[in-house]
């Protein structure tokens, strides 16, 4: 009694693999297969795919074998293609998601990166408010805090020209030691205003440097002054939640300080 033979396997899209004898029907026993794929071909590999079916039609082993190789190398192409085409699309959404939350980035041109999304800049505050986070008006008035801090952060150089070039004007133009004053003023009393309320501040004296100032202070000279990110100051993880609710108080500060309630 003949052993029977194994049932076909199920039917490929494109370019069976079949070697046997013609008209047999694929087996289990195949070991080289097509991938099956729902991507369309194109024009050119279209015509190649119905050359390499009909060599596979071949009575001649060798004519098969050939056939076999190029449904082969035309995968091999479209698997190429498809990786090419999801990782444009990875990096579409990417530099989609972070231009609203409020990031500027670049694109390299580089041969060896080519595409690859580098974030410049994300703007922290922006980016809350983005997240709903914080209110309109908190976003407004630490976006007032941020002018009165810079302001008064001498490493920003924001000392403006003086007006005329004939006149030395020491430290900025006409009228700014004024502004500068009124500034540090108002950045001092918020400042002052939220540490009263909140827990986390000790005094000059205290042993961790947060302490020192307080969280509050902390996430709002950052994040509203500087432009950080929340998971920046924080370092990530556990932290983000408590900065975050000190941002908010502090941002409520700012609010009431600045009128905008």
């Amino acid at each position: 009694m003949s052993p029977a033979r194994p049932k076909p396997s199920p039917p490929r899209q494109i370019g069976a693999l079949n070697d046997n004898a013609p008209g047999e029907s694929l087996t289990a026993n195949d070991d080289r297969r097509a991938v099956l794929d729902p991507d369309p071909l194109t024009r050119d590999q279209l015509k190649r795919l119905a050359k390499a079916e009909r060599k596979m039609a071949s009575p001649d082993p060798q004519v098969r074998a050939a056939g076999r190789r190029d449904v082969l190398q035309i995968e091999r192409q479209r698997e190429h293609r498809r990786e090419i085409m999801a990782r444009e699309r990875e990096r579409a959404e990417t530099r989609a998601l972070e231009e609203a939350r409020g990031a500027v980035i670049e694109v390299s041109d580089r041969p060896e990166h080519k595409g690859r999304i580098r974030v410049v800049s994300r703007d922290g505050l922006e980016l809350v408010y983005r997240e709903q986070q914080i209110s309109r008006a908190q976003l407004v008035a630490g976006e007032r805090y941020r002018a009165d801090y810079e302001l008064t952060d001498p490493l920003r150089s924001l000392a403006p020209a003086p007006l005329d070039g004939a006149r030395k004007i020491s430290g900025g133009g006409e009228g700014f030691a004024k502004r500068v004053a009124m500034a540090s003023k108002r950045v001092l009393e918020i400042e002052a205003l939220i540490q009263a309320d909140d827990p986390t501040y000790k005094g000059p004296s205290a042993d961790r440097p947060l302490n020192r100032i307080g969280r509050a202070v902390v996430a709002l000279r950052a994040v509203a002054g500087e432009g950080r990110t929340v998971r920046d100051v924080a370092g990530g993880g556990s932290g983000v939640g408590p900065t975050l609710t000190a941002l908010d108080m502090a941002l409520e500060v700012c609010v009431a300080h600045y009128g905008l309630e």
